[in-house]
């Protein structure tokens, strides 16, 4: 069964990243969101590591274009940006979801 991580809360402020990566298995999808996209303004932010790794493909590492271009930040490549009707179908793709915050 996959899940779809959604994490809206900075890595500065909780630990909705650390937890997500408990619960991460090869299949799931992950997708930073509101807060959770100023990760990306550090890439070497060991916790991006570390969840490429554990899900042992960039292709499944997402973030919200809107949220990212509201805090006029970039993102590194091996992140793809997404909009809202890509989120749909990631949901639809995954068996459930998870947000944390």
């Amino acid at each position: 069964m996959t899940t779809l991580h959604m994490i809206a809360s900075s890595a500065h402020s909780r630990d909705g990243m650390t937890d997500c990566l408990a619960l991460l298995s090869p299949g799931d999808g992950v997708v930073l969101m509101e807060e959770g996209v100023l990760a990306l303004s550090r890439p070497g932010l060991e916790i991006l590591q570390l969840l490429a790794e554990k899900l042992g493909t960039s292709d499944a590492l997402y973030y919200m274009q809107d949220d990212l271009l509201a805090r006029g930040l970039s993102a590194p490549p091996d992140w793809q940006g997404i909009d809202m009707n890509r989120l749909v179908e990631l949901h639809c793709q995954h068996d459930k979801s998870l947000t944390w915050y």
